[in-house]
């Protein structure tokens, strides 16, 4: 049931009015979970060396692949995870993990001289856009130079996408590019309550 893995004392509505909506700035229906962040989670926006667990992947499209339909397909893949349709917010010294009725997903084109390889390494470790409490982590990146050479980059949060792993996101890609039905995942408070028991 939703809201129910908060701890006792906190009140939901208080909650949302004053520390989710104005961080987020999103309409109060949008948000439809509040879980509290277990251990992991809070390790990830505490570190100073990886905040939020940031996790790059990047993979070669040919030409003939879409980059409007593999934006569309990364909108869909997203949204299948709850995990991945939720922000952070902190109360105090507290992380809640605020899960969202529909995940915006950050998207941005590149173009470059420089060889791919390095500019794209350069590009993760001085990422531009950085990610800061309330905002969206996950981004899919094109980098291309001149027409023929093409390279997707996503970002995604492993505080976001903890219990499962990228193979199941680039799996659930593939399926939503390949207009292929997605499995249905679990509810990411499932995964919070088992651990925490």
């Amino acid at each position: 049931m939703p809201f129910t893995l908060l701890p006792d004392g906190v009140d939901r509505d208080v909650l949302v009015k004053e520390f989710v909506l104005p961080v987020i700035g999103v309409p109060s229906d949008q948000v439809i979970d509040i879980l509290p962040a277990n251990q992991f989670q809070r390790d990830c926006m505490n570190s100073t060396t990886e905040p939020f667990g940031l996790q790059y992947a990047y993979m070669d499209i040919q030409p003939h692949i879409s980059w409007e339909k593999l934006v569309s397909s990364c909108r869909k893949a997203v949204q299948s995870f709850e995990g991945m349709r939720s922000q952070f917010v902190k109360n105090g010294n507290d992380y809640y993990q605020v899960t969202l009725r529909d995940a915006p997903l950050l998207v941005e084109e590149i173009s470059t001289t420089e060889q791919m390889t390095k500019f794209c390494n350069e590009y993760c470790l001085n990422d531009p856009r950085k990610a800061v409490i309330g905002d969206i982590t996950t981004k899919l990146t094109l980098v291309h130079i001149g027409r023929s050479r093409r390279r997707v980059i996503m970002r995604i949060s492993h505080a976001q996408y903890d219990g499962w792993c990228t193979e199941q996101v680039f799996r659930a890609l593939e399926a939503t590019y390949n207009d292929e039905d997605l499995l249905p995942t679990p509810p990411f408070s499932q995964l919070l309550h088992h651990r925490s028991l």
